[in-house]
């Protein structure tokens, strides 16, 4: 087993010894390169220590049989399409860790995400889809990031979003066309560009205190919300 590294702490080149199945990235790795295991079907597990920086989109792509990923690092460039993983079982982050750039789609090719038969599909405090049907849909509590598209055309009613929450992706709630009312739990929440876009049914928003953190086009082509009506809205 060897690796290969530039100067600047890059990880170019994994290279595969014979009967190897766990890796752990040497210290003074920052950077995994692009396509630095890509091909290692020896590899099953993969630990991604605190001081690597960032992880390079194909870093891992077509590891077949790679089923466990441990990203301790905090950084938010550590995330990766797990393209070829097709066993892929698990991946976990620090403890309330979150980071905007992860969605449902970097996970697509995998086990996790092919296998997975609850109405939430989270990693660490971070939910990706939701696989429901339910006319009332309440987020679970913990969940501290909900997705890009990861409620998307739901055919939903009423959505609670709790109080864990931290920030609703762009377009996490797009084309929910049949939600009337949002209730959030708490108002410190972060709400992205398009995050309730095409919800034309939507006809109330409730909050506890004035809302925040919220961009201009939050609820664009909601042609039923008065959006002055909202409680607090600022920077609409």
């Amino acid at each position: 087993m060897g690796f290969n590294i530039l100067e600047n702490g890059t990880l170019t080149k994994y290279i595969p010894e014979e009967g190897v199945t766990k890796v752990t990235i040497p210290e003074g790795v920052k950077v995994i390169g692009e396509g630095a295991f890509k091909g290692c079907t020896e590899i099953a597990e993969v630990i991604i220590p605190e001081w690597v920086d960032q992880i390079s989109k194909d870093a891992f792509e077509g590891c077949s049989s790679l089923k466990r990923v441990e990203i301790r690092c905090r950084s938010k460039r550590a995330f990766c399409d797990y393209k070829g993983c097709t066993a892929l079982e698990e991946v976990t982050y620090p403890e309330g860790y979150i980071n905007t750039c992860i969605n449902a789609d970097q996970f697509i090719d995998t086990k996790l995400y092919k296998s997975f038969e609850g109405e939430y599909l989270t990693l660490g405090c971070m939910l990706l889809e939701y696989r429901g049907n339910d006319d009332a849909v309440r987020i679970p509590e913990g969940v501290k990031m909900i997705g890009e598209y990861c409620v998307s055309d739901k055919d939903m009613k009423t959505l609670f979003i709790p109080k864990s929450v931290e920030i609703v992706m762009t377009e996490a709630f797009y084309g929910c066309d049949s939600l009337v009312k949002v209730e959030f739990e708490s108002a410190k929440v972060t709400l992205c560009s398009g995050a309730f876009t095409n919800c034309w049914g939507l006809k109330e928003i409730a909050a506890p205190t004035g809302l925040y953190g919220v961009e201009s086009d939050s609820f664009e082509d909601c042609p039923n919300l008065d959006q002055r009506a909202i409680p607090g809205l600022l920077d609409i």
